[in-house]
């Protein structure tokens, strides 16, 4: 019988931090969150992953902070994009093929979701040139993983006829976005 997606996933990672000759637990839990993220977390991306709320750094109640996961979607994102924060910007820029050159790389960035309620945290927040923002959301392996829970209603997205969908020229998701919000269409991760 073959594994699942995710069991393979980690057997891999838990096969680098071995061959690092670094201790890794069962689950996939590596001693220390410098030890998952290449060249240590530097000042800057430290500060703004303890202002934030998703535990990341900090083991609590029991369970090991999440970015010494050899799986977690932050320390992929540290990895890819703390590396440009302490240089030039100029190589991401044309490997992205933006428009504007980057500015500034921020992690963990609360921006208001445009519902009211609590801000969310961007993963990583490029500050363009010309005053825009590019917006990352990290996702590593948790697509992979069933989940019995209950999603969260979407209705605070689309509370009239125009939703944040159609703001951004995104119809078909905008059409969706009102099916589900009515119960016309539902899904589960």
């Amino acid at each position: 019988m073959s594994q699942s997606p995710l069991s393979e996933v980690l057997a891999v990672q838990k096969a680098w931090a071995a061959q690092q000759r670094y201790a890794v637990s069962d689950a996939g839990y590596l001693d220390s969150v410098s030890l998952n993220v290449y060249g240590g977390l530097s000042l800057m991306a430290g500060a703004a992953f303890l202002a934030a709320d998703g535990g990341e750094l900090l083991d609590q109640d029991g369970k090991p902070a999440k970015m010494r996961s050899v799986i977690s979607a932050s320390a992929l994102a540290v990895n890819v994009f703390q590396y440009w924060a302490l240089r030039s910007h100029a190589p991401l820029d044309q490997a992205l093929g933006l428009s504007s050159t980057i500015q500034g790389i921020e992690f963990e960035r609360r921006l208001p979701t445009g519902t009211g309620g609590k801000p969310a945290n961007l993963d990583v927040l490029l500050a363009m040139g010309d005053g825009s923002i590019v917006g990352v959301e990290s996702k590593f392996t948790e697509w992979m993983r069933p989940s019995n829970k209950q999603p969260k209603s979407i209705a605070p997205y689309v509370r009239t006829d125009r939703t944040l969908w159609d703001e951004a020229g995104l119809n078909r998701a905008a059409d969706l976005a009102r099916a589900v919000a009515v119960g016309a269409e539902s899904f589960y991760h």
